[in-house]
C-alpha cells in the first residue's frame, strides 16, 4: 500500500498554482480558491530571496525573460514579504533558481525566523541546492526532473529519501515509469497541466498533482478533486499566466 507523504494532503489529486507566488495579489487568489500549494520561482540575489520568474543581466539594472525586458531598479519582490502576507497554512512550493548553494539554507533560517510553523516544501533541478538540506526532518524536498540526464539519475537520489518526492516534466510519464516510481512510493506532480483531459490522462496513470495555469483547474480541482478531471476540457483564459 502506498503511503502518502506526511506534508500533503490526502486528498488526490493535488492541485499547485504555478508562479502564483511571485506575487502577493496572485498568491491570496490561489489560497483563496483553495489551491493545495503556490508555486514560487527563488533567486538568492546580492543575499536577498528574491521572489521572480526572470533573470537578471548580471551589473545591469534589467530583468529578462525570453524576448522581454523588465526594468531592475526599485523594490523586489521578496520571501519575506511573501511570508508576512500568507497565513502559514498556505503551502507554498518553493522552487529554487541558479546555482547559489547559499539558497536554501538561507531560506530555511528566513523561513523559521519569520513563521515558525510553517512546512517547508521545496523543489528545484540544481540538485546540489537540495542536498544540503534533503536529511532535515522539517523540509520536504522535491526533485525536479527536466532533461533526460536528470530522469536518468534521479532513482539514486530518490532511494536516499525518507520520504522519496518528485517534480517532473510531464513529456516523461508513461505508464511504466509511474509504476516503477510508485513501487518506490514516490509522490509524484507534475508541470505543466492546463487541461482536464490531460489532467484525468495523468491522474489514471497515478499521478498524485498538477502545476497548473489554469483558473479552470485551480476552481474545480480543489472542490472536486478527480470528479473534476471529467468536466468538458477548457483552456486557460488569455493573459492568466502569472509571471
Amino acid at each position: 500500500m502506498t503511503r502518502l507523504h506526511p506534508a500533503l494532503p490526502q486528498q488526490r489529486p493535488l492541485v499547485i498554482a504555478h508562479r502564483f507566488g511571485n506575487d502577493l495579489d496572485l498568491s491570496q487568489r490561489a489560497f483563496d480558491a483553495g489551491a493545495d500549494m503556490i508555486e514560487t520561482d527563488i533567486w538568492r540575489y546580492r543575499n536577498r530571496l528574491e521572489l521572480r520568474h526572470i533573470k537578471t543581466m548580471g551589473p545591469i539594472p534589467l530583468l529578462w525573460d525570453r524576448w522581454e525586458l523588465h526594468p531592475g531598479w526599485g523594490h523586489r519582490f521578496q520571501l519575506e514579504d511573501l511570508l508576512r502576507g500568507l497565513p502559514a497554512a498556505a503551502r507554498l512550493f518553493l522552487d529554487l533558481k541558479g546555482e547559489d548553494t547559499h539558497l536554501p539554507i538561507q531560506l530555511v533560517e528566513t523561513i523559521r525566523a519569520i513563521q515558525p510553523a510553517r512546512q517547508i516544501i521545496v523543489c528545484g533541478r540544481n540538485w546540489a541546492q537540495l542536498d544540503p538540506i534533503v536529511d532535515d526532518s522539517d523540509v520536504s524536498v522535491f526533485y525536479s526532473v527536466g532533461s533526460d540526464q536528470e530522469l536518468a539519475n534521479i532513482c539514486s537520489q530518490l532511494d536516499k529519501m525518507r520520504h522519496p518526492a518528485i517534480s517532473i516534466n510531464k513529456r516523461y510519464l508513461t505508464e511504466d515509469l509511474v509504476r516503477r516510481l510508485k513501487d518506490r512510493n514516490v509522490t509524484i506532480v507534475t508541470w505543466t497541466v492546463n487541461t482536464f483531459a490531460e489532467a484525468r490522462k495523468l491522474h489514471d496513470l497515478g499521478v498524485d498533482g498538477f502545476t497548473t495555469d489554469s483558473p479552470a483547474l485551480l476552481k474545480w480541482i480543489p472542490i472536486e478533486r478527480d470528479v473534476a478531471l471529467d468536466r468538458p476540457d477548457i483552456q486557460p483564459t488569455e493573459g492568466t499566466e502569472p509571471r
